[in-house]
């Protein structure tokens, strides 16, 4: 995407507890992103590409989706080999400024940061 389009944006992410180690320190900084956090971007672009690449652009687009990143690193030699799409955020949000459409991608996966966190998980109320 050309990084001119964007016009503002902000984005949330729980921080994570203190870890006992290094690997599972990373881990649980990576997960909130990977699984807890929301990035809203305001742009100016034409809606029919921000439809085809926002599906592309959370964590969610990675084959990796779903697992620890304490358990993803443990299979790769080197940190550069995991996908770069595995470092995206839980959920996208981008609204044109052209059209005023929004669009959405992706989802907060609680129960995943919870695990990560050392948590056990309880189901957001009234669900």
């Amino acid at each position: 995407m050309d990084l001119t389009a964007i016009r503002t944006g902000w984005g949330i992410c729980p921080l994570p507890p203190v870890a006992s180690d290094t690997i599972q320190a990373l881990g649980r900084t990576n997960d909130a992103i990977r699984y807890g956090s929301t990035v809203y971007y305001n742009v100016k672009d034409k809606d029919e590409y921000l439809k085809e690449i926002i599906k592309k652009v959370p964590s969610s687009a990675s084959p990796e989706y779903g697992r620890l990143f304490a358990t993803v690193i443990e299979q790769y030699d080197d940190f550069f080999d995991i996908d770069p799409q595995f470092f995206s955020p839980a959920e996208i949000w981008l609204t044109n400024l052209k059209s005023g459409r929004s669009f959405h991608a992706g989802a907060i996966r609680s129960e995943i940061v919870q695990a990560s966190f050392g948590m056990e998980f309880e189901p957001p109320i009234g669900r």
